[in-house]
């Protein structure tokens, strides 16, 4: 025992202070981490936490997360408004503030406000608008202007995605993943190919009969690998026509409205009606898209 002891004392005189300092800490962090929990409690109530045992609190998990649940439900409505009225800024301010690293949080929101305002050609940014924003309102309403009244401005479009990709490229090279993620017309073919276009006019009448003939079409195992690919669901054995429906009018911001029941052959049938494209908010978007587009034509038609 005794000689096991001096050859460690010469393993150590032999070590640089710096090596033998390391193997402390070391020692410390790995004694922290089997007791990673009560050490951590420790730490905190060392800056001030107050830590309670779970079995000591009166409200159950389920409280807890409601509230947590509602505080940030809470905060969030505060930033769409904050973002909502953050000041409108000029081209240059805009430029700026995307460059920088350091910006405040009223900044973020003043930038925020101004990438939305460049996305719906609007200085009009309500609360509501940001957080749609947020959930990614903007990809699906581009997909439903290209396949409607934008149209003949697609191939304008991805053109410029296309040139814009290739100028961000280090060798000038296209990406192929990226291509696919930037154009749009891929999804709009299927679209089209699919018939979704039927969905789009509100004085339309579905149910689960009228388009079993559809159904068949879009369920083959070919199609639903397709679909996959290009849309990211997949089309499952318990799905009706009515379910996929609406998942496709989901990627274009729309979803058929439920009408009424109907008895047919002592069983209920649930109808639909189809979609309004031009909501009034949808509408106003679309004409300042198109007025933008058919400019843009004519500038470089000149």
């Amino acid at each position: 025992m005794m000689l096991v002891s001096m050859r460690k004392a010469k393993i150590l005189k032999s070590c640089s202070p710096s090596l033998i300092a390391w193997g402390k800490r070391a020692v410390i962090i790995n004694t922290e981490n089997s007791k990673f929990a009560e050490t951590l409690f420790k730490k905190c109530e060392q800056i001030g936490y107050q830590v309670l045992d779970i079995d000591d609190l009166e409200n159950d998990y389920t409280q807890i997360k409601k509230e947590f649940k509602e505080v940030k439900e809470k905060n969030y409505k505060d930033h769409t408004k904050r973002t909502s009225n953050s000041p409108n800024i000029d081209q240059k301010s805009y430029e700026e503030l995307k460059e920088r690293k350091d910006l405040s949080d009223e900044e973020e929101e003043t930038l925020k406000k101004a990438e939305i305002s460049r996305c719906y050609l609007t200085e009009k940014v309500s609360p509501q608008m940001v957080e749609k924003h947020d959930k990614g309102w903007l990809p699906k309403l581009q997909l439903l202007y290209y396949l409607t009244v934008g149209e003949a401005h697609l191939k304008d479009k991805e053109k410029r995605n296309l040139t814009q990709l290739k100028e961000q490229s280090d060798n000038g090279e296209l990406f192929k993943p990226d291509i696919c993620k930037s154009t749009l017309g891929t999804q709009l073919f299927f679209l089209n190919y699919l018939d979704i276009l039927q969905f789009l006019d509100p004085n339309a009448e579905f149910d689960k009969d009228s388009l079993q003939k559809w159904y068949e079409k879009i369920s083959t195992p070919v199609m639903k690998s397709q679909i996959k690919t290009v849309f990211g669901f997949w089309i499952g054995e318990r799905d009706t026509a009515i379910s996929v429906a609406q998942r496709f009018l989901d990627k274009l911001d729309l979803g058929l409205i439920f009408d009424r029941r109907e008895r047919r052959k002592g069983k209920q049938v649930r109808i639909y009606k189809g979609c309004n494209v031009n909501s009034e908010q949808r509408g106003k978007i679309f004409e300042r898209w198109l007025k933008r587009d058919e400019a843009n034509f004519m500038n470089e038609a000149a």
